[in-house]
């Protein structure tokens, strides 16, 4: 989903996108809640992955990656 490929980049730029990616890919919802615990599971920075989503930091980098695939 959009937001999770947001919630990925936002992990990444702390460092911990792996510790991420594998936290969101057991099975369940990926809501902002489910995003936001994740987050907090994997030791990220809490106000800084925040303003990183609601800032909308990597929005457009999900679709960017998709057109440069195709």
């Amino acid at each position: 989903s959009q937001s999770a490929a947001e919630a990925g980049a936002c992990a990444h730029a702390q460092g911990r996108f792996w510790a991420f990616h594998d936290a969101a890919a057991r099975p369940a919802t990926l809501d902002a809640r489910r995003l936001r615990a994740i987050s907090a599971e994997v030791g990220l920075e809490q106000a800084a992955f925040d303003r990183c989503l609601t800032a909308g930091t990597y929005r457009g980098r999900p679709a960017q990656a998709s057109a440069e695939a195709s």
